[in-house]
């Protein structure tokens, strides 16, 4: 496969270029059947959370989280703020 090795749930992701996003593409779903990520946007770009068809699962501005899961057919995430 291409991308990063996940070696961990818990990613502290520092996006860092020229333009307003980046994007962050999830491991195919069958790949990741009861997978659960803690996605923490350290950086002063926003992330789009993506899947591996390139659809959106989550939006993470700046200091903001998301908590993702995959049921093996989907992903399916949550986003808030940092406390």
């Amino acid at each position: 496969p291409t991308g990063t090795l996940i070696t961990s749930n818990v990613l502290f992701v520092d996006p860092e270029s020229a333009g307003a996003n980046e994007n962050l593409d999830l491991p195919p779903e069958a790949d990741a059947n009861g997978l659960v990520l803690f996605i923490y946007n350290t950086g002063g770009e926003g992330i789009i959370v993506r899947d591996d068809g390139g659809a959106t699962i989550a939006t993470l501005l700046t200091a903001e989280h998301a908590i993702v899961g995959c049921n093996g057919t989907a992903w399916k995430g949550l986003v808030g703020a940092e406390t």
